[in-house]
This record gives C-alpha cells, structure tokens and sequence, in this order.
C-alpha cells in the first residue's frame, strides 16, 4: 500500500493536475508543486 500522501498527489494528477517541481527540504520533507494547465478562471 502506498504512503498517505503519494496516494492524495496521485489523486491530484487524475483530477489533471501534473507535478512541475519538487523541492528536498530535509531528507524528511519535500515540496511538491502541482499546477493545472489548460483551463483559465
């Protein structure tokens, strides 16, 4: 089974979302950023 929060980003990306940068900010902690390209407000 998959850790909590792999399987929350993996929701985020069938919802469309595509992680574009990944930041290590201690061997315990890293920044996922998602953005959502294709739809404007």
């Amino acid at each position: 089974m998959l850790p909590i929060l792999q399987r929350v980003i993996r929701l985020y990306e069938k919802m469309g979302y595509n992680r574009f940068k990944e930041e290590n900010i201690t061997d315990e902690l890293t920044f996922v950023y998602l953005e959502k390209l294709g739809e404007s407000v």
